[in-house]
């Protein structure tokens, strides 16, 4: 990683979508996680298992599933080798976040998450499809949409939005999750990670990311209150960075991050970069990758 611009406050990661750049040689501490039970004849044995074997089975249940490449994991995880290396207590903004919510565990970490997302999340449909739902589904449907995000590192809106509750489920049982609790009047869900006594909540916010910059009442009520705000492969919204991203560098603590992708579709699949930096102003540094 190079450092191209002088660190003062809020750190901006610059994400590459399908990167097949590896980082497995960096070492850090674990911490201590729960004691997964496991029954052994008679008796019952206990292992402590640390923060980095629960993600490290979380990566195993996402590769077996066909969700995830290994080295697309191993290239998201030194992310967070950087951002939040003992998977604490961490809350995040993701824009466009459409069903992705194996990416950002794994490239940030997060107790609390805000989902921004154009197509509206059901929680009322979260609990219809949960009341039936028997375990991880390869239907054509959920094929396709592991297809393209395991060679692309997202999924469009074309597939998300024919029905993005289904997708949301589908992505916890692949990250080995089998219990979630939903909240409809929060229009939330938490769950906890197989051997994991973290609880993790999503919000969903059901908003275009730019309207939601521009709620005077929301940004205040988020003003200093994240510690990171994150966006990958969204399409169309490094276009429009002006209308928005300085906004939410508001909303993130002072030491806080912004994890961007800033290549946007221009025309016909063809993709551009922009630059965040002509927005945000001098109190950021950028990490590129």
């Amino acid at each position: 990683m190079e450092k191209i611009k002088k660190l003062l406050t809020t750190k901006i990661i610059t994400l590459s979508i399908a990167a097949t750049a590896l980082f497995s040689n960096l070492v850090y501490p674990c911490q201590s996680g729960d004691m997964l039970r496991i029954p052994m004849g008679q008796k019952t044995t206990y292992y402590r298992l640390s923060r980095e074997q629960i993600i490290d089975n979380v990566q195993r249940s996402l590769v077996s599933s066909g969700l995830f490449t290994e080295p697309l994991i191993k290239y998201y995880r030194a992310f967070k080798r950087r951002i939040n290396p003992q998977d604490g207590n961490f809350t995040v903004v993701y824009g466009g976040a459409g069903a992705d919510i194996s990416s950002l565990l794994l490239a940030a970490g997060f107790t609390k998450a805000y989902f921004v997302n154009n197509h509206p999340v059901s929680c009322a449909k979260l609990k219809e499809i949960l009341r039936t739902w028997s375990g991880v589904t390869f239907s054509d449907y959920f094929i396709d949409y592991g297809i393209v995000k395991r060679d692309s590192g997202v999924a469009g809106t074309n597939i998300i939005k024919s029905g993005i509750e289904a997708l949301l489920i589908h992505e916890l049982f692949c990250m080995g999750v089998r219990q979630i609790e939903v909240n409809e009047s929060a229009n939330s869900i938490k769950f906890k990670l197989l051997g994991d006594t973290v609880q993790r909540e999503i919000v969903f916010v059901n908003a275009d990311i730019k309207d939601l910059a521009g709620n005077k009442t929301f940004s205040s009520n988020m003003k200093q209150g994240i510690d990171c705000y994150f966006q990958k492969g969204a399409e169309i919204l490094p276009r429009e960075y002006g209308e928005y991203i300085s906004e939410i560098g508001e909303w993130i603590r002072p030491g806080g991050f912004m994890m961007l992708s800033n290549y946007a579709i221009v025309d016909k699949g063809l993709m551009e970069y922009y630059d965040p930096m002509a927005f945000i102003g001098g109190s950021f540094f950028e990490y590129r990758c």
